[in-house]
């Protein structure tokens, strides 16, 4: 080039535009605290055919876990994503199953087609507390889990005498005139707890500008009971979290006595600031360990 010329630049050439589809992109809530999970999980995922291609997924920065390079849908990776794509892609059935490193939650699974388009969306099980908006996966507490103080919380070991077993992965849910107030689901062993607001204070005359209210010390609700149980010839060691929310209505049992009589067990009192430990009682009437529970 001869000194003083101005250089010619050519316009770039685009050779190849690569795009890459993840699979699956799904969030995580924390039922008990109504936020997402403040520290990792193990999210891992594989087909259903073979649970031995496992791969685990990642969270980014915004919370949701994202899985990438699934065997089996290498070139659906590569798909371009736009709305032809999505009317045309093949699926796969895939598991995912979800273990909390620091044991504060439940460990899970549930099925899922892949790709997935947009955020996993959580649509299994009857209706909950609130969730986040964008319908994430519930994650459950395991009764071990230590709670905050300003919650109320049940607990409660399940054991089906029917059975001679302990009721596990059990689903026990605490109501307060229809209207639901928490949901927790019982360990390999039965246990269960569950946390959740408390209801609002009773205030016999609300509008007063005077303390008309019942102390804290005496607050107290009358609550309701209602469990969903379907005993397996062998509890799974990992269970599928929509299988365990839509097992079939169960019984609870304040008196499981055959065959004198049974009393069952549905409505309790709630009291603030006082953990509700659920027991059936013997034919005597003195609180056993365990709460019965048939199916």
């Amino acid at each position: 080039m001869a000194s003083g010329m101005t250089p010619i630049l050519e316009s770039p050439v685009l050779l190849e535009r690569v795009t890459r589809v993840a699979p699956l992109g799904v969030r995580f809530w924390d039922v008990a605290l109504n936020c997402p999970p403040r520290e990792p999980l193990a999210v891992t995922t594989y087909p259903a055919r073979n649970p031995r291609q496992r791969t685990p997924a990642f969270a980014n920065p915004s919370g949701v876990y994202v899985a990438q390079n699934l065997p089996a849908l290498r070139e659906a990776e590569n798909g371009r994503g736009d709305p032809d794509y999505w009317a045309g892609v093949a699926r796969q059935p895939f598991v995912i199953e979800v273990v909390d490193p620091l044991r504060r939650f439940l460990p899970f699974t549930f099925d899922a087609d892949l790709p997935h388009r947009r955020l996993f969306a959580w649509l299994c099980g009857p209706a909950g507390p609130p969730l986040e908006p964008g319908r994430a996966v519930p994650l459950y507490s395991r009764p071990s889990r230590a709670l905050p103080g300003d919650l109320a919380i049940v607990r409660a070991e399940l054991f089906d005498p029917q059975a001679g077993a302990p009721a596990a992965w059990a689903v026990l849910e605490v109501s307060l005139d229809g209207g639901l107030l928490g949901r927790g689901i019982a360990d390999a062993n039965g246990r269960v707890a569950l946390a959740f607001d408390y209801p609002d204070l009773i205030d016999f005359v609300p509008d007063s500008p005077l303390d008309s209210g019942i102390p804290l010390s005496r607050q107290q609700w009358t609550v309701q009971l209602t469990v969903r149980y379907a005993p397996a010839a062998a509890a799974p060691a990992i269970p599928d979290l929509c299988a365990t929310l839509e097992q079939a209505p169960a019984r609870l049992w304040q008196r499981w006595n055959p065959p004198a009589g049974n009393s069952p067990l549905a409505a309790v009192a709630l009291k603030f600031g006082q953990p509700l430990i659920l027991r059936s009682q013997d034919a005597g009437g003195a609180p056993l360990s365990v709460l019965f529970i048939t199916p």
